[in-house]
């Protein structure tokens, strides 16, 4: 972590500042120590991320699956994928969020923090599993990305520090997605711009995914991967040859279809693997309509609140004071 950190964080429990003790550093930047609160609260910093949880409980599955696609969803080579994700999902103009201070809520891998760094923001990046550590591989010559694993529910910060506060696709994963997003709008500055993606309770085929993930959710996180390797090829196969349409539409009735597990059908292989792993193995996935997500950010206060498209993506400001 740099120093620079230093003056955003706080203890979650109290809220007072925090100290740095004990503190081994290398380059400018510190590799491991304490962060100890007037309370008697001290946190470590390990592997130069300050660390507010103690284990990743419900979110070992991303820290599995970021440790082994870290570089997977971010653009290069001309790919602009996060980007257009990223503006689509929030509505946020990224020339304007040149020298803001933005949360990034389940930072995962860091494809968005990228984003937001590149257009010249600086990210806080927080996530409750050990992704934060892929995160920092993947930015770790970002002097304006500063990484923390913390949970959403306690989070490190006092209230009205940040000028953007995003979270795609993350909030869903939690226990209760209501409470997680709440946790959030107070910590923005008057005027402040917030938006959430989560996933669409529009979708069909609910209660079949629900039965899949009964038994997914239960299974070894390696062999659950290892099930989703072996629909790569598969895919391609039942894609290539036209199997699916000449099995479904003329051998079984339609009703057998709906009995499959879903699969994500992207183009890149390496992105149809993580999206198919990440469906089928987390611990929470709630689904949520308009109606109920913007209600959430009414009843936080916040203003001018929009629907943002076809996914249940919505923003919303922080009204001045």
């Amino acid at each position: 972590m740099e120093r620079e950190l230093l003056q955003w964080l706080r203890c979650p429990e109290c809220k007072a500042s925090l100290e740095l003790r004990d503190a081994v550093e290398n380059d400018g930047e510190v590799e491991s120590g304490a962060l100890a609160c007037s309370c008697g609260r001290e946190y470590p910093v390990l592997r130069s991320i300050p660390r507010f949880v103690e284990s990743d409980e419900y979110t070992a599955s991303f820290s599995f699956e970021w440790d082994i696609h870290r570089s997977t969803q971010y653009d290069a080579g001309g790919k602009t994928a996060s980007r257009d994700t990223f503006t689509s999902d929030t509505n946020f103009q990224l020339h304007e969020m040149e020298g803001k201070l933005c949360l990034d809520v389940g930072v995962g891998s860091g494809r968005f923090a990228d984003v937001v760094d590149r257009a010249g923001g600086i990210v806080i990046g927080v996530d409750f599993s050990f992704a934060v550590d892929a995160a920092a591989q993947m930015l770790k010559d970002r002097p304006n990305v500063h990484l923390v694993q913390a949970d959403v529910f306690r989070l490190p910060f006092e209230e009205k520090t940040f000028d953007y506060i995003y979270s795609i696709g993350v909030l869903h994963h939690t226990p209760d997605c209501e409470a997680a997003f709440k946790c959030l709008p107070g910590l923005l500055k008057p005027d402040g711009k917030i938006a959430i993606y989560v996933y669409s309770a529009y979708v069909g085929q609910e209660q079949i995914n629900r039965a899949w993930r009964v038994m997914t959710t239960r299974l070894p996180k390696r062999l659950l991967y290892f099930l989703c390797v072996l629909t790569v090829p598969l895919h391609y196969v039942w894609n290539r040859y036209r199997f699916q349409e000449l099995f479904w539409h003329y051998v079984l009735p339609g009703v057998v279809f709906h009995l499959v597990p879903k699969i994500h059908d992207y183009h890149d292989w390496r992105a149809r693997l993580l999206d198919t792993f990440d469906w089928y193995s987390p611990v929470y996935q709630s689904k949520h309509t308009y109606p109920e997500v913007c209600a959430w950010f009414r009843e936080s206060g916040l203003v001018d609140v929009r629907p943002l498209g076809p996914e249940v993506c919505v923003c919303g400001v922080r009204p001045e004071e």
